[in-house]
Formats: C-alpha cells, structure tokens, sequence
C-alpha cells in the first residue's frame, strides 16, 4: 500500500500541486477522513519534518506535505505502557484554541483509562489537565487572544489530552489564568473542580441540583444551611466545600 501523506480532510496545508492534489483526492474518494484521529506510522525517509499516515484501502500516492512536530506520551492500544513519540502540532479548527502547554496535572483517571483498559480510540493521547498559553485561534473564538494564559480541561484523544507539548482546546471549557496563579497552581484546577461541581449543581437524580453561584441569586442563597461533604479532606472534596461556601457565605 502506498502512503497517503495525513493532514484534515479538505484543508490546503500548502501552495504546492501535492497539497491542491491531496484536497482533490481526498474530494474524490468516498471515505470519511477523521480529521482528529490519525495514526502515526513513520516518519519520511527524507526529512524528519514529514510525517506519513497510512489509511485502509486508500491507493494513492499523493506526495509529502511538511507538518510541525511535538513530542506526545502515547498509548498505542489498551493497557499498553505509556511511550514517547512525535506527533503533528493541529490547527484549531472552529470554537477552538490551540494551546502551548507549560504545565500538566496527573489525575487518578489517567491511570485508571490505562490500568482498566477503558473502551477509548486508540492509539491515544492521555491527559486531562492543562495549562499554558494560547498559540493560536480557529474561526468564530471570541474569548481569547493569542498569548492569554489559560487553564483547560483534556480529554483522551490524539490532539486533545495534555500530555504533550500542545493541545487543541474547546473555547467553551477553557478560561483565562488570574494573575496570582502559576501555571502549575492553575492546572491543578479543571478536573477537580468540574468534579465537585457537577453533583453540587446538576439536575436531581444526578445531583443535588443546588443553584450555582454564577446564576442569579446563586451567592448567598443557602446561608445557615449545612453540608456534609464525606472526603472532604480530599482534593476534590475540598473544592466541594470551597463551592458550597461560596453560595453559603460562609468562610472557611
């Protein structure tokens, strides 16, 4: 089988004929191309500034289109070890951040996808915690601007987990870094919080369905009346307690 250079389904990467022939190939063939899962096989021979994806049933040889590379720990199948390896650098694509990763949080949930061998696309890219500098923006990102400090939540996928160099991020789940916090301090936040969030202010069964303090009336709504947070000495515990406070106004 010939290689098939990878790169996002009908996206011009270049000026040259091979990129215009890819995009026209690509057109014409009747084969859905997941712009967000490639598997990386080898680099070219020639310059390890190409990477090459081999794609089933595909025939075609279509040329060598340059990527930028970063490092990324993989996981190449269920309860595989963790291994370095490149991966292609993404462009954001619409409602999208690409960010520039200073720092990550481990998680209980990064082992346990690996240690469980959890039902995931592989090979994966785990990481659930991040935080870093925006590099660059997709189409219709209104939040943010190139250089803004950001903390975000990951998730298992090959551009979208934090363990590598750069993630590709939804607008809606990220914010911006206060100034008091470093970026190890700030992606030691995401995950934990959404966890005690998400039983504090979901709609019963799931949670307590209590109303979140940034809706209206939200702070202050349930002074004088106590919780009892089980673990709350734990991480996630103590943000429970953290955000209960916060519509309780009560000081911890």
């Amino acid at each position: 089988m010939k290689p098939l250079v990878g790169a996002r389904d009908g996206e011009l990467l270049s000026g040259e004929s091979e990129a215009k022939k890819l995009r026209q190939d690509w057109n014409d063939l009747d084969t859905i191309i997941d712009a967000h899962s490639p598997i990386y096989l080898e680099y070219s021979e020639t310059s390890t500034d190409n990477i090459h994806y081999y794609l089933p049933s595909i025939n075609v040889n279509v040329g060598i289109i340059p990527f930028q590379m970063q490092t990324a720990l993989w996981i190449h199948a269920k309860r595989a070890a963790f291994t370095l390896g490149p991966n292609t650098i993404p462009s954001p694509g619409l409602g999208e951040i690409l960010v520039r990763l200073h720092s990550i949080a481990l998680n209980p949930v990064d082992w346990k996808f690996q240690d469980l061998g959890w039902d995931l696309e592989y090979p994966s890219v785990f990481g659930h915690e991040g935080a870093g500098t925006v590099e660059a923006l997709g189409a219709g990102v209104k939040q943010f601007v190139k250089g803004d400090k950001v903390l975000h939540q990951g998730t298992a996928s090959v551009f979208e987990g934090t363990f590598q160099q750069y993630a590709l991020v939804p607008e809606i789940i990220a914010s911006k870094i206060p100034d008091q916090l470093s970026f190890d301090e700030a992606t030691t936040l995401p995950l934990g919080i959404a966890t005690a969030a998400v039983p504090l202010y979901s709609p019963a069964p799931k949670g307590l369905a209590y109303e979140a303090p940034w809706e209206d009336h939200g702070r202050g709504k349930y002074a004088g009346h106590p919780i009892l947070i089980l673990g709350g000495s734990s991480t996630v515990g103590q943000y429970g307690a953290s955000l209960y406070a916060y519509v309780a106004l009560v000081r911890l």
